[in-house]
């Protein structure tokens, strides 16, 4: 079992997004991070313990050769924090600002995304973002969630009214009778009923049980304490066999509106998010997340509560429009069909009175050196089909904003279909969304 002495990480070692770790230090270039060799060998095993098909980890880390520098562990496009069983952390950011000295700022930039899409309780990002840094994600998640079930424990479990069967001494409820007769053929003086039971087994308390189950396996003796505690309030209930089923059984009213936040952790750590990835072993604990999808949900939802509340008519991820149709031959009709094929789908689309632009959120760092910037013809064809099966005269591809780049790149076409690069600065989101207010007056 995964486990480290003490709360806190001994050292945490910070790169970002496809940035390298090295063995010892090699190279004067700020992308690489040396590692002590023990620590870079003890990443490594965890990396290539395991066949690339039953290794979630080489989802998060690649292994490669670098001339002059040799073995380097790369980042992929996950970002989040890796904790080795010796207590060291490995932490990966976004690559948010660019100068390496300023992971303060990408790790708070970092909370404050995930708090946006996942509406996660957190109050004051910049004290989370020194309690991060200092313990690393992965035990500050841990906490959080665990103060929250706390909370939740003090106002007290809600309870319901479920169907239970059993056997009774006496007749209380409905008398089934055809178990009667099978189970009590010799103890005829017992009764076999169905009755109605006011419980705290319900799904939301047995999903909270499950995770606090699962968190305590890897929980250092402090939380272990905690969670020890938290248990007791639990103990008559059982934890979730069937996380999914219970998940869709969870109510949805004014009652269970208090479990709204600790339920937001519970599908974090019971893997049911789907862009977090909690993940471990007897050598490691990690805890990770796409970036191309947390910031195309980011700038989703910072773009439509902007619009919104300016009455623009704004959609997310629409469909039903496609780029070519097919004959078919229908077996109901016995005629022939047209159908649509290759659906487009754009991630936002903004209505001013009938004026439409249209948006797609791309998490890549443009490079002025690189022909076209970096931009792939599959992704213009794509802006290009947007444009003109939607009839929409603008479209805007939204990429993270670059010190080194920031000239207008605008490509325009015979059918009169404008596609425009908008930087978005997630430092200063007010000044992005304006300017893309700017391109649909």
């Amino acid at each position: 079992m995964f486990h480290v002495k003490g709360m806190q990480m001994k050292k945490v070692y910070s790169i970002c997004e496809y940035e390298y770790f090295t063995r010892e230090k090699v190279t004067e270039d700020s992308r690489y991070c040396p590692l002590p060799s023990k620590i870079f060998d003890l990443l490594l095993d965890c990396i290539l313990a395991y066949p690339i098909e039953k290794n979630k980890i080489q989802t998060f880390f690649l292994v490669t050769q670098k001339r002059r520098v040799g073995t380097v562990i790369q980042a992929t496009n996950y970002v989040g924090t890796f904790l080795l069983k010796n207590g060291v952390g490995i932490e990966i950011l976004p690559k948010i600002v660019e100068d390496h000295t300023l992971h303060k700022e990408n790790r708070k930039i970092f909370l404050q995304m995930l708090m946006e899409v996942w509406k996660l309780p957190i109050k004051k990002v910049e004290k989370a973002s020194l309690q991060a840094e200092k313990n690393g994600f992965f035990w500050w998640f841990i906490t959080i969630f665990l103060k929250e079930t706390e909370i939740l424990v003090k106002q007290g479990l809600s309870s319901e009214y479920h169907l239970e069967e059993s056997n009774e001494n006496f007749l209380k409820g409905k008398l089934l009778f055809s178990k009667q007769i099978t189970k009590n053929s010799v103890h005829q003086e017992h009764f076999y009923v169905e009755k109605d039971v006011f419980n705290e087994d319900r799904p939301e308390n047995r999903l909270i049980k499950a995770t606090l189950l699962k968190v305590n396996k890897v929980a250092d003796s402090k939380n272990k304490a905690r969670i020890k505690r938290l248990l007791s309030y639990f103990y008559q209930i059982d934890p979730s066999f069937q996380v999914e089923k219970d998940f869709g059984l969870c109510k949805k009213d004014r009652s269970s509106k208090r479990y709204n936040t600790v339920l937001e952790w519970c599908q974090i750590f019971l893997n049911r998010k789907k862009f977090g990835m909690f993940y471990g072993n007897e050598k490691f604990l990690s805890l990770f997340f796409p970036m191309d999808q947390l910031f195309e949900q980011y700038v989703a939802k910072q773009i439509y509560q902007f619009f919104y509340k300016k009455q623009y008519t704004v959609k997310t991820q629409i469909k039903g429009t496609y780029l070519l149709e097919i004959r078919s031959n229908s077996l109901k009709t016995n005629c022939e069909e047209m159908k649509g094929c290759f659906e487009l789908i754009p991630d936002i689309a903004i209505w001013k009175g009938k004026k439409l632009i249209l948006l797609d959120t791309k998490w890549k760092l443009l490079n002025i050196e690189k022909r076209n910037y970096g931009i792939t013809q599959d992704d213009i064809y794509q802006m290009f089909a947007y444009g003109v099966r939607y009839q929409a005269k603008k479209v805007l591809m939204l990429y993270p904003k670059r010190e080194k780049l920031q000239e207008e790149i605008i490509f325009n076409s015979k059918n009169n279909v404008e596609i425009k690069v908008v930087w978005v600065d997630l430092l200063h989101m007010d000044q992005t969304l304006e300017s893309i207010r700017k391109e649909i007056e």
